[in-house]
């Protein structure tokens, strides 16, 4: 049935995720994305759109091939799995957010989403 292939492919596509060095998964993952920029006009010229509507100017297919490219990394990255230990990032202030919570009544937490 549909919904099984459906299962095995993703099953079968995070197992690689994981295995992969990070640098390979990103390669293929900009060419997967390149592929779905050209093979899929629609939703290029929806991204384009968008695009020209943020920037005022006609030429942004430079950074609609960005936006593919940056979605794709995403996915990678998800289907890799929560914890990348190659990925290096700090957090500044940690010490405020682990005191709030320590008081037991929970935090909430907001925060900007810079892509991948």
């Amino acid at each position: 049935d549909a919904s099984e292939r459906s299962g095995l492919l993703l099953a079968a596509f995070t197992g690689m995720a994981r295995v992969v060095p990070l640098d390979v998964g990103y390669r293929v993952a900009d060419l997967i994305s390149d592929g779905h920029r050209v093979l899929f006009p629609g939703r290029r010229e929806a991204v384009e759109g968008n695009l020209r509507a943020l920037v005022g100017h006609g030429d942004v297919a430079g950074l609609a091939s960005e936006v593919f490219r940056n979605y794709g990394r995403f996915l990678f990255e998800f289907l890799r799995g929560p914890e990348v230990p190659e990925l290096d990032f700090a957090i500044e202030g940690r010490e405020i957010f682990d005191r709030a919570r320590e008081r037991g009544r929970g935090v909430v937490l907001a925060i900007v989403h810079t892509g991948n």
